[in-house]
């Protein structure tokens, strides 16, 4: 077989596209991880979901402002993980009972949470980002809502309960999703 001019376009016809799909999917992958570090920079930046990462990563509470009075003015008080229990436990909007301003902040706190893992979860179904582009940081703050001891690397049913309830009450399906991924 003779190799003619039309066999060496062709060749390298194959060859160029090759090398322009293979740009594709590194510009692909580019984007995709800088989406990825917009999100999470977007979720460590967000007061309420920082919050919310300080409530699960500090065992025996910390101080947070929490505007007690109508008039704007804010007063540390500390919120232990039985506090967030409690706050996370009650009805909301379903109830008659007002609730207070401590169980309004943690509510509000990790609605915010749960809505940035639900946002993750459903870029990475969209495979807009990839899973190992925002496993970390979070696979630190799904170790400690998993377990009171996180060191132990122990499921601690009694604690995860609090948070997975409220998940399932508020149809945080996405938010459930992803943290399904580390299991």
């Amino acid at each position: 077989m003779e190799i003619t001019a039309d066999h060496i376009t062709a060749f390298a016809t194959v060859i160029g596209v090759a090398l322009v799909l293979k740009q594709l999917s590194n510009d692909s992958k580019w984007k995709k991880t800088e989406t990825a570090k917009s999100l999470i920079k977007e979720m460590m930046d967000d007061s309420r979901a920082r919050n919310a990462r300080r409530m699960i990563d500090w065992t025996y509470g910390r101080l947070f402002d929490i505007n007690q009075n109508d008039n704007g003015k804010t007063e540390p008080f500390p919120i232990s993980r039985q506090e967030i229990y409690e706050a996370l436990d009650k009805l909301g909007v379903e109830s008659s009972d007002p609730l207070d301003s401590k169980t309004i902040f943690v509510r509000d706190c990790f609605d915010r949470f749960f809505y940035f893992m639900g946002v993750f979860e459903h870029y990475i179904f969209r495979k807009l980002v990839d899973f190992e582009d925002v496993r970390y940081p979070m696979e630190y703050y799904v170790k400690y809502l998993k377990s009171s001891n996180p060191n132990q690397q122990d499921y601690d049913e009694s604690h995860f309960k609090y948070f997975e309830k409220y998940i399932t009450r508020y149809n945080y399906k996405y938010a459930q999703d992803f943290i399904n991924r580390f299991e």
